[in-house]
């Protein structure tokens, strides 16, 4: 298994630490603007607008990528992301937040799309799988550190927005220095939404709702937690148990999934995951209810 890692280490070094800054950035903007005084719906649009980048991002970053290059590709979605952090810290407004949202969504898809073709190009058929299980713990073991980093200072401080920014801006040394083949520019293939939903419209509304429920996860846990008195040190291990949990429990409802009918399995996952969330809602005032409920939430959503 080493050998196949080491020579994509500079691009798993690169996603780690871009993970670093930008998971520490979704957490510290809700925690932020709740201190700010931003309503909870306000919040809830600041975190929306971050998917909207998302979304947007998947017909923009391709085009990027063709006229660039993955490397140089890779540093201007670098460059706009720590610009984009840093902006958060100098002009704190609910619409230039948004504003800053949709650009950072745009940059992170960018992000991933170059890494992701860059490893799937790279890669022998036969490796695949454990090159981009590897990629998926390299990707939770970051999102996890980096709500420790919150322990560094409160988010009052332009202290956890610089840290933000340096690690994004560290993220283009390994990559911009690799000496790992870049991938061959595909021919360009258009994407058809309408086509998905006439394919697979089931498959269609549960990944719209899906990502419904995830972002307004992802959006305003910080906020409860803070809500329910946690510090920034409780908050930070409230968001970890979501993503340990994520991990943990891929490969039991992996087995699970291949095992049977794997329409089953979204039934069970979809259940665990709203039993978890009505549990914490119900009694997330009890002792440890909110780690327990969370990590059932992200291992099952």
């Amino acid at each position: 298994m080493l050998p196949t890692l080491v020579p994509i280490g500079a691009l798993l070094a690169g996603i780690a630490l871009l993970l670093l800054g930008s998971g520490l950035l979704n957490t510290v903007v809700s925690l932020r603007g709740s201190l700010e005084g931003f309503s909870d719906t306000t919040l809830g649009l600041i975190g929306s607008t971050y998917f909207l980048g998302f979304f947007l991002g998947t017909f923009v970053a391709p085009k990027l990528i063709r006229r660039m290059g993955h490397i140089r590709a890779f540093a201007f979605f670098g460059a706009t992301v720590a610009a984009c952090i840093l902006l958060h810290a100098i002009v704190v407004h609910p619409w230039f937040w948004m504003g800053l949202r949709v650009l950072t969504g745009m940059s992170l898809v960018g992000f991933y799309a170059v890494i992701e073709s860059w490893l799937n190009d790279q890669t022998a058929p036969e490796r695949r799988g454990q090159v981009f299980a590897a990629y998926m713990i390299v990707n939770l073991a970051a999102l996890a550190g980096a709500q420790q980093l919150l322990r560094l200072d409160t988010p009052a401080n332009f202290t956890l927005f610089a840290v933000a920014a340096m690690f994004v801006c560290l993220s283009l040394l390994p990559v911009t220095m690799t000496r790992f083949p870049q991938p061959q520019i595909a021919t360009r293939v258009r994407l058809r939404l309408r086509m998905t939903w006439r394919a697979a419209p089931a498959a269609y509304v549960g990944a719209l709702s899906s990502g419904l429920s995830m972002g307004a996860f992802w959006s305003l846990t910080p906020v409860y937690g803070e809500r329910v008195g946690l510090d920034e040190a409780g908050i930070g291990l409230l968001m970890t148990a979501a993503i340990v949990g994520g991990a943990l429990l891929q490969w039991p409802m992996g087995r699970f999934s291949d095992a049977g009918d794997r329409r089953l399995a979204l039934s069970v996952a979809a259940f665990g995951a709203a039993l978890a969330a009505v549990a914490v809602a119900l009694f997330g005032h009890l002792e440890h209810v909110p780690l327990a409920g969370v990590f059932l939430f992200g291992g099952m959503a």
